[in-house]
């Protein structure tokens, strides 16, 4: 995987999985496995810390549409906005 070969290439011997990603058990499985073989100690949360960015995106869609807010379908992504933010 590249995320182990760069941690041995730069040395490291501490990998982290952080954000939504860490909620992938096969990734999991398999970087444990990987830093396992190559001495590395992995680190990620715990599965009740991960969360699903599409069930948060979900629930504010919920909360904007019980509000009334519609949108058409030229409703473009602006990834900096903060939630209620238009």
């Amino acid at each position: 995987m590249k995320s182990v070969r760069a941690a041995l290439r730069e040395k490291s011997s501490v990998l982290a999985l952080a954000g939504g990603v860490s909620a992938n058990n096969v990734l999991r499985t398999r970087l444990q496995t990987e830093c396992d073989r190559n001495g590395i100690r992995f680190c990620r949360p715990d599965m009740r810390f991960c969360t699903d960015n599409a069930a948060m995106i979900g629930v504010a869609a919920y909360y904007e549409y019980k509000k009334g807010v519609r949108h058409g379908w030229d409703l473009n992504a602006v990834p900096n906005l903060k939630l209620g933010e238009r």
